[in-house]
């Protein structure tokens, strides 16, 4: 996965890989900064104006690696458990943003996984809340869109056991209220219950602008 995406600067580099007594290994460089979740558990809510960069910045990075192919085309990539664990924030606005932990990816040509594997509550979409079809794009953007509730109100937006992931499943995720301007409408666009409904990473970027 690593491999196939080098080059881009919204992931870890690939150092090296192979296997030793343990097993397969990746050695990856370390991803800047702090983790969303780190972030906000130190400062609290985050403000609306540093949401909506950073915001602005991860959906960029989204599009990017959606967006991102071979001389085969289309490299389908998808991540398949975005939420503030695995999204780190630069200490300089300037550098941007990662995203680590490609574990639940999918990538054209492997094999896909199971349905049963869903991601991490209560980012998780509700189509892959109730286990339908493959991963896809319309996930990325809902899971992200969730991890910026997070920002911007200091709290998850749900609950992580099973009860809330049928109900996520059943009803989606209640976007509390949000002060007026794009990141309100942005938000509440991609956390749309049905997938089709929902603006691309890129599309993002326009309701964010």
């Amino acid at each position: 996965m690593l491999a196939a995406l080098q080059g881009r600067s919204v992931i870890p580099r690939r150092l090296a890989a192979g296997d030793d007594d343990h097993g397969p290994f990746t050695i990856e460089t370390e991803a800047p900064g702090l983790s969303l979740a780190s972030l906000v558990a130190r400062s609290g809510a985050l403000p609306p104006d540093l949401v909506l960069a950073l915001a602005r910045a991860a959906f960029a990075a989204l599009t990017e690696l959606h967006a991102a192919n071979d001389d085969d085309g289309p490299l389908g990539f998808v991540h398949g458990d975005l939420g503030p664990d695995h999204l780190f924030v630069a200490p300089s606005p300037d550098a941007g943003v990662t995203f680590i932990d490609f574990g639940l990816a999918s990538l054209r040509g492997l094999s896909p996984l199971s349905a049963d594997v869903r991601g991490t509550m209560p980012y998780v979409a509700p189509e892959r809340a109730r286990g339908e079809g493959s991963q896809a794009a319309p996930a990325d953007v809902y899971a992200l869109a969730a991890t910026f509730l997070l920002a911007v109100t200091g709290l998850p937006p749900g609950e992580a056991h099973a009860a809330a992931l049928v109900a996520v499943g059943e009803h989606g995720l209640e976007v509390p209220p949000l002060p007026q301007g794009p990141l309100r409408r942005a938000l509440t666009a991609a956390l749309g219950f049905e997938p089709e409904a929902r603006p691309s990473s890129a599309e993002m970027q326009q309701l964010l602008a």
